[in-house]
């Protein structure tokens, strides 16, 4: 049976159902309208520089790749590259950088210096390899190139061939340089080619590890309260490079007298021009004056000559007439120079493309004599004599220097520190670093020769401390080495011979000399030292070990010296010392060579 409904309650349900509807969606949106979602977690980023100076500190979400670009700008001497980021200072490369948390990331940066090339336009000539060096390097010799039918002058800074190159120089930047051929010079050129060449660098042979400027410092050390062998500074020179340093050394007084022509170079250049424009020849004769310098300029058709007087007061020599003769060869090139400053100073030197020689008398009272050269292969051979008067009486000195196969030899017979000392030694120092490596001595004592090797004790393992103590008893100073209750004994060499009393070894304090530099008086002050040294007698080298121990129980020692080195002592101890012996300047041929021509 059916039973109608009625319409108005049908209604009232269906009105119901739609508000139920209604009510449902207005839920649902004002649900959604009220949902607040949470942002991401921020972390801070730091980045520093390689020494730890802030750069840029900014915020990432967390987890996002960190990435940020540096770059540190070159200089004219280094060249910077960005190599990456690391979590310390100095550390290892990143890879992928990402914000965890907090952080800070160091810029690693690769440092190299910069290298730079010297090119040559050879204006026809024989073509020349371009050169590379790194920032700083000195050029100290340069290749001629060859054109036929030419003499080539020299290389030149400008396309104008006005400026030549002037040896040695310091690499700064790329360089090229142009040759110059004699058709291109004219008569006022040679004087400029003259007045721009005659300085002489007397150290420019010298190795750059061997220079004063290397070997700094003092060893002022009490060695009776006990000093550490680490704690000496044992990068001193022997007697005889010292020896040669000194002199070169006071040559730099003569030397930077001569500034004075570089002052007047332009106005000498510029008035010996104007005479020849006025007085065209293949010759010429010129003389001016300009304040108190009195000039002098001739050329004969093959040597150009310039001559200066003046008196003025000149520093540690005091108010003193100084002449000044030079001379250049144009076919060769060679260059003469002589320079007096009053009656008892004098330099004379001789510049030729491949060698150098000059003699100095200093207060009247020191004459040396030094002449240094380098081959083809760039090996160098020098020589020095000196002869100080003192109170009346001569010291002579000499010394010949080597350089090569990554050595450096110097053979002479000055050795001050050795009472009665009759002979010669040769020290022997490392090329690259200018360390001493040892020497050799012969001494020849009532016609025993004694050949003994001496080693700084940083090259003896085994001794770490030194303590020098005089004996009340005795009067004699005794060391102790490594706080070692009794004293360091050395070993006679005992048998039946010449010198069965003599010592096999023994530690001894010998002179070594550091620098320091004078920036009043522009040169080196010579710091004299005196450092702990072992000695060997070369027939018991092998023995020495053995030797030490027997002597000493509480001591064991070995010597750190190689076999390379120790043979290169032993061969040029058998080969240098002669050709020493035969080759020494005498002090009247340095008086002959000061003579002023």
């Amino acid at each position: 049976m059916i039973i109608p409904v009625n319409r108005g309650k049908r209604m009232k349900v269906l009105y119901k159902l739609l508000l139920l509807i209604l009510l449902s969606v207005l839920f649902v949106s004002c649900k959604e309208e009220n949902v607040i979602e949470n942002p991401k977690e921020k972390v801070e980023i730091t980045f520093l520089d390689e020494e730890g100076n802030l750069l840029k500190t900014q915020e990432y979400e967390k987890g996002a790749e960190v990435t940020y670009d540096y770059a540190k700008e070159s200089t004219p001497e280094w060249k910077y590259t960005f190599l990456g980021w690391s979590l310390t200072k100095n550390g290892e490369v990143v890879d992928t950088l990402t914000a965890t948390q907090k952080q800070s990331y160091f810029a690693i940066i690769k440092k190299e210096k910069q290298t730079y090339t010297i090119t040559f336009e050879c204006m026809g000539g024989s073509d020349i390899a371009t050169i590379t060096k790194e920032y700083g390097e000195m050029v100290t010799e340069l290749e001629p190139t060859q054109k036929e039918g030419f003499r080539f002058i020299c290389w030149c800074t400008d396309k104008e061939l006005t400026s030549k190159a002037v040896l040695p120089f310091e690499v700064t930047e790329n360089i090229t340089l142009y040759a110059s051929f004699n058709e291109k010079v004219k008569t006022g050129e040679y004087l400029k080619t003259l007045l721009s060449g005659y300085k002489l660098n007397p150290y420019s042979y010298i190795p750059n590890s061997m220079l004063p400027e290397k070997h700094l410092g003092k060893n002022d050390f009490d060695y009776t309260q006990g000093v550490d062998i680490n704690k000496i500074n044992y990068n001193g020179f022997g007697e005889q490079w010292n020896m040669i340093i000194t002199n070169i050394n006071e040559s730099i007084i003569f030397f930077n007298s001569l500034q004075v022509i570089e002052n007047l170079a332009t106005t000498s250049v510029a008035s010996f021009n104007n005479y020849l424009d006025s007085n065209p020849s293949d010759t010429a004769s010129y003389e001016f004056a300009s304040g108190i310098y009195n000039v002098k300029i001739n050329f004969d058709g093959k040597i150009i000559s310039y001559k200066l007087d003046y008196t003025k007061e000149i520093p540690v020599f005091g108010v003193q007439t100084v002449a000044i003769s030079m001379s250049m060869d144009i076919a060769t090139g060679e260059r003469d120079v002589y320079l007096q400053i009053g009656s008892g100073n004098k330099l004379h030197y001789v510049i030729k493309n491949d060698s150098y020689t000059f003699a100095i008398k200093y207060l009247g009272v020191r004459r040396a004599y030094f002449s240094v050269s380098r081959n083809d292969d760039g090996e160098v051979e020098g020589h020095i004599s000196e002869y100080l008067t003192i109170s009346g009486k001569g010291i002579k000195s000499a010394a010949d220097f080597y350089v090569k196969d990554g050595y450096v030899s110097c053979v002479g017979n000055k050795a001050s520190s050795m009472i009665g000392f009759t002979g010669y030694i040769n020290e022997l120092y490392d090329l690259e670093t200018g360390s001493f490596i040892g020497y050799e001595i012969k001494e020849v004592l009532s016609k025993i020769t004694y050949n003994t090797l001496w080693f700084n004790l940083s090259n003896i393992s085994g001794i770490n401390k030194i303590q020098s103590i005089t004996n009340t008893e005795t009067e004699k100073e005794e060391l102790f080495v490594n706080g070692l209750a009794y004293a360091f004994a050395s070993k006679k060499v005992g048998g039946l011979s010449t010198k069965t009393l003599s010592r096999r070894y023994d530690i001894e304090f010998r002179k070594q000399y550091l620098y320091e530099y004078d920036e009043e008086n522009q040169k080196y002050i010579i710091n004299e030292c005196l450092v702990p040294m072992l000695f060997v007698q070369d027939e018991f080298y092998d023995s020495l070990a053995n030797d030490v121990k027997g002597e000493n129980k509480d001591l064991t020692i070995e010597s750190k010296i190689n076999s390379k080195d120790l043979e290169k002592i032993r061969d040029d101890y058998k080969t240098l010392i002669d050709i020493f012996v035969k080759e020494k300047i005498t002090e009247e041929e340095i008086e002959k060579f000061l003579e002023i021509n």
